[in-house]
C-alpha cells in the first residue's frame, strides 16, 4: 500500500504542522485537526497547513471538505505534489469501496513496520485456519466459504486498488487532469490487462473454447504483478519488479509454445511453468513489499 498521512514541506516546517503529524500518528485525528485549524487561522495562506488539513479531513471520512483544502493548497503552491495526491485520493473516495479501502490504508500507515507485517501474516494464518475448519455438507462450511472469499477479494483489492481506481478517474473530467503520467501509465497497463481478461471470458462464454478460458485466467492474474510493479519506487526496485513480471509472462509464452511438441516430457515442463506462473502471481505483492521498503540510490 502507498504511504498515506501528513507530510512536511522541506522548505516549510512549522511547529503546528509537526505537532499535527505527531497527533495523527498517535491516532488523535480530531486534535490534529484543531491544531491545523489554529495554524490556518493565523496564516490562511499557508499551503502546507491546507494540504495537511485536507489529509486529516480525508482520513476522517470527509473527502468533500478535504478537496477544498487540497485545491487551496494547489492555488497557493501549484507544484505541491502532496496536495495533488490528496485530490486524487479524495476523488477516488467518492466510490464507497475505495473509501473503505482507504480507511484500511490509513490504519496500516499508523502502524510500525513490524506491526504491519504482523497484520499481514496474521491475516494469512487466519485464512489458513478457516480453510482447515471447512467441512463439506455442514452449515458451518457456507459461513467459512463466505469468509474465505471475502478475505481473498479484500486482499486482491488492496493489491490492485491504486491503478484500478485511478482507471475510473480517467472518465472523470477533473480526475484525468489530477493524475500524474506515472498513474496514467499504470492504469493503462492494468486496464488493458483487465480488458483482455474480460474479452477472453466473453469469448469463452460464447464458444466454450479452452484457450479463451486460459486467456481469462492468465490475463486476470497478470493484473496482480502489473499493479505490484507500478507500486514500487522508480529506479532499480521497479525495474527488478518489471523483470519479475516479464519472467511470469515468458513462462506463459513458453507453455503455449510447448503445445506444438505434445510429448510427455513437455507436458511435465508445461505443468512446472504453469506452477511458476500461478505461484509467482500470488507472491508478487509480497515481493513488491520487499522492493517498496528499499530506497533506490539517487
Amino acid at each position: 500500500t502507498a504511504e498515506i498521512g501528513l507530510q512536511l514541506d522541506p522548505e516549510h516546517v512549522a511547529c503546528n504542522n509537526l505537532r499535527a503529524i505527531a497527533l495523527v500518528k498517535l491516532g488523535r485525528r480530531q486534535e490534529a485537526g484543531r491544531t491545523l485549524e489554529a495554524a490556518l487561522a493565523r496564516d490562511p495562506e499557508d499551503a502546507v497547513s491546507h494540504a495537511n488539513r485536507g489529509w486529516t479531513l480525508l482520513e476522517g471520512g470527509d473527502p468533500k471538505k478535504a478537496m477544498e483544502h487540497f485545491r487551496e493548497a494547489l492555488r497557493l503552491q501549484p507544484q505541491m505534489e502532496w496536495a495533488r495526491l490528496g485530490i486524487v485520493e479524495a476523488l477516488k473516495s467518492r466510490n464507497f469501496i475505495y473509501r473503505w479501502l482507504l480507511k484500511y490504508f490509513f490504519w496500516m500507515s499508523r502502524l510500525s513496520g513490524k506491526a504491519q507485517v504482523a497484520v499481514l501474516v496474521g491475516g494469512w494464518l487466519g485464512f489458513q485456519v478457516l480453510r482447515n475448519l471447512k467441512v463439506k455438507g455442514t452449515s458451518w462450511a457456507l459461513v467459512v466459504s463466505v469468509l474465505e472469499w471475502t478475505y481473498i477479494l479484500f486482499a486482491l483489492m488492496t493489491w490492485i486498488a491504486q491503478p484500478l481506481f485511478n482507471l475510473t478517474l480517467r472518465v472523470n473530467r477533473f480526475g484525468r487532469l489530477a493524475l500524474s503520467r506515472h498513474e496514467i501509465t499504470a492504469s493503462n497497463w492494468v486496464g488493458g490487462c483487465l480488458f483482455l481478461a474480460l474479452g477472453s471470458l466473453g469469448t469463452w462464454i460464447a464458444t466454450r473454447h479452452p484457450l479463451a478460458l486460459d486467456g481469462t485466467v492468465v490475463f486476470g492474474m497478470l493484473v496482480i504483478p502489473l499493479a505490484a510493479t507500478f507500486n514500487c519506487q522508480e529506479g532499480w526496485p521497479r525495474r527488478a519488479m518489471a523483470a519479475y513480471t516479464a519472467i511470469l509472462v515468458a513462462s506463459v509464452v513458453a507453455i503455449e509454445a510447448l503445445d506444438a511438441v505434445g510429448s510427455i516430457r513437455t507436458r511435465r515442463l508445461q505443468e512446472g511453468l504453469l506452477m511458476v506462473y500461478l505461484v509467482g502471481t500470488v507472491c508478487a505483492p509480497w515481493v513488491a513489499n520487499i522492493m517498496m521498503v528499499m530506497r533506490p540510490k539517487r
